[in-house]
C-alpha cells in the first residue's frame, strides 16, 4: 500500500512540473499600450519609448536613428520596463524619413518611426495631401487674417526642440511679439494694422530651429469700408 502511494506522489509531481512548463508566460510590448508609431519633427534629435517584457530582447533600427540600450537580458519570471532612448540628427533632406524599431524576442514586434521634414507648428496646422505617400509628403502652413469686430489678435503656436530658434517676418506690416526662442512650446502674437489697401496682402514668417526652416504664409484680408 505504501509503495502504491509513493508511486502516485511521483506521478503527480511529474504532472505538475509538465503543467507549469506548458503554461510559461511570455510577453513583449511597447508602452503606453496602444503605441503604434513614433514621430520626430525635423529639428528634434531625442525621443524615447518603453518596452515591457518578460523575455530578453535585442533591437534593430533603420540607419538614420539609434536606440539605447540595444539589448536587455531579463531573468526568468521577471517583468522589466525599459526606457529606450531614440536619437537622430536634424532632418535636412526636405522629405520625411521613414524607419522601424524592430524588437527580437520570444515574440517579435516592431514600431514604425518617422521624422517629418517640417517643424512642429500647430497653429496654423500643417496642410498636406493625405493621398500622398509618407515619404513624399510636403507640408504647407497658411494663416488667413480676417478683420472681424472684437476678434482676438492673430497668433501662431509651435514647439521647437533646440535653443536659439528664430522667427522673422518679410513684411513691415506683420510683426511677431517675439523673435528668439529656447526649446519648448511657444504662442506668439502677431501685430498687424488693419489692411486698408483695398486688396489682399501677403507676407511670410520664417521659423528656423536647429538648421531647419519652415515657412508660414500669411494672408490678410482688407477691411470693408
Amino acid at each position: 500500500m505504501k509503495t502504491i502511494s509513493s508511486l502516485l506522489l511521483v506521478v503527480l509531481a511529474l504532472m505538475t512540473s509538465c503543467s507549469e512548463s506548458s503554461y510559461e508566460a511570455h510577453q513583449t510590448y511597447f508602452y503606453p499600450v496602444g503605441t503604434n508609431e513614433k514621430t520626430f519633427y525635423a529639428d528634434q534629435e531625442l525621443d524615447s519609448v518603453r518596452i515591457i517584457s518578460l523575455d530578453s530582447w535585442t533591437l534593430n533600427t533603420s540607419d538614420w536613428f539609434t536606440a539605447t540600450p540595444s539589448a536587455q537580458n531579463i531573468p526568468a519570471g521577471v517583468e522589466l520596463n525599459t526606457k529606450v532612448n531614440l536619437r537622430t540628427t536634424p532632418n535636412l533632406t526636405g522629405k520625411p524619413r521613414i524607419g522601424q524599431l524592430a524588437v527580437s524576442s520570444y515574440f517579435n514586434i516592431s514600431l514604425p518611426v518617422y521624422q517629418m521634414s517640417w517643424l512642429n507648428i500647430t497653429v496654423p496646422y500643417p496642410e498636406y495631401d493625405m493621398n500622398e505617400s509618407m515619404a513624399n509628403r510636403v507640408a504647407s502652413f497658411n494663416l488667413n487674417i480676417i478683420p472681424e469686430s472684437g476678434s482676438t489678435s492673430p497668433y501662431i503656436l509651435f514647439t521647437v526642440y533646440a535653443d536659439n530658434a528664430t522667427l522673422a517676418s518679410d513684411a513691415d506690416w506683420l510683426v511677431p511679439a517675439e523673435t528668439q526662442f529656447k526649446a519648448g512650446r511657444h504662442q506668439v502674437s502677431l501685430s498687424c494694422p488693419d489692411n486698408k489697401t483695398g486688396a489682399v496682402r501677403t507676407a511670410t514668417l520664417k521659423l528656423t530651429s536647429n538648421g531647419v526652416t519652415s515657412l508660414i504664409k500669411v494672408k490678410q484680408e482688407p477691411v470693408k469700408e
